[in-house]
């Protein structure tokens, strides 16, 4: 007999509610549905003073260790993939008002290696422009997404139709999440 899931809830939209939490204080509160009936909707968080809500739509990265040639070109920077569907992006079952990144990257400069997080913080309205502007997706109807970061500089660098797409303002950019 398999565990079914009840809760919904994976281990990056945990990560990001406590760091949700910590970023924009006790002003705001972060939901999660108990099931998974709002598809596409991860997180929903609620001011209290304003009571105004914001969606958001959560994807966890892998951890990519890139080749000695491109490490060189992206200057040793922390880097991360994800994959996501056209639908999610441009048809969602319910709207969505933002997507947050989980980068889950790897932290080379330390004597042990570690893995830290990061977090690309975009607006869905941004999102779907530079998807459509930028990028180029792939056969199977998904775009892939490779973040490579370093200090306070975020870069896309995976399937795009320029050099790279500068995603540093929204870089662990919480405050556009303030309502």
């Amino acid at each position: 007999m398999g565990i079914k899931n009840l809760w919904s809830l994976n281990v990056d939209e945990a990560i990001l509610s406590e760091k949700i939490g910590k970023e924009l204080g006790k002003e705001y509160q972060v939901f999660f549905p108990v099931n998974s009936q709002l598809k596409d909707i991860d997180l929903i968080i609620y001011n209290l003073k304003t009571q105004k809500t914001k969606s958001i739509q959560v994807k966890g990265s892998r951890t990519y260790v890139p080749k000695r040639s491109e490490a060189k070109k992206l200057e040793n920077s922390r880097t991360s993939w994800n994959v996501i569907k056209s639908e999610s992006i441009f048809s969602p079952t319910n709207e969505i008002d933002f997507f947050i990144f989980v980068l889950h990257q790897e932290d080379m400069k330390s004597s042990s290696r570690q893995i830290i997080q990061n977090y690309i913080v975009i607006p869905i309205k941004d999102f779907r422009n530079i998807t459509k502007n930028e990028k180029e997706m792939r056969k199977t109807g998904h775009y892939h997404y490779s973040f490579a970061t370093l200090k306070k500089k975020a870069i896309e660098v995976n399937n795009t139709k320029n050099k790279g797409i500068d995603f540093s303002k929204y870089l662990n950019n919480f405050d556009l999440l303030k309502l």
